[in-house]
């Protein structure tokens, strides 16, 4: 598999069991055009099911790894010298609109590449109040499922030096 590159996503899915799961947020990538990827690899051992003891643990480690991806596109934008909103209209084309182009889509709940959490129940890279409640109430069909998204490597990824993004 030499020349790829590797986007790490771990989805909140609702359903009857692990395989449906599996399906839905295979299906919901795929169906995705602007994400394109060449091949899904679903990590088994990184999935679980609301009812897992490890289930909270791993949906705020996913949430705070989405957290991080802003913290640097936001620290990536200060570098560059934008520092508020009134700078958008002397932005330069390039890394750093296409910086501001990724943070839009991690915030507004559009997935992409660099959404490390997305929560398909509610097409959002958050989990309401209302969903936490749901998931207490039936944990055994809320999945956490952990995909690797492949993409032939074209020498430019969207977050360059984004930890989680690798060759293989």
């Amino acid at each position: 598999m030499d020349g790829l590159m590797v986007f790490a996503h771990t989805l909140l899915v609702f359903g009857n069991d692990y395989e449906a799961c599996c399906r839905q947020a295979c299906d919901f990538l795929k169906a995705n055009k602007l994400l394109g990827y060449e091949r899904l690899e679903v990590i088994e051992a990184e999935s679980c099911s609301g009812a897992d003891r490890s289930f909270r643990r791993r949906l705020n480690a996913s949430i705070k790894k989405h957290r991080e991806n802003i913290s640097f596109l936001v620290n990536e934008l200060n570098q560059v010298g934008f520092h508020s909103v009134y700078d958008i209209e002397n932005m330069e084309q390039g890394y750093p609109s296409k910086v501001l182009h990724i943070l839009s889509h991690l915030l507004d709940g559009y997935i992409c590449v660099d959404s490390r959490f997305y929560n398909l129940i509610d097409r959002s890279h958050q989990v309401p109040p209302t969903t936490v409640a749901s998931i207490r109430k039936l944990p055994q069909r809320y999945w956490l499922i952990r995909i690797n998204g492949h993409l032939p490597s074209s020498g430019e990824t969207s977050l360059p030096r984004e930890p989680g993004h690798h060759r293989l």
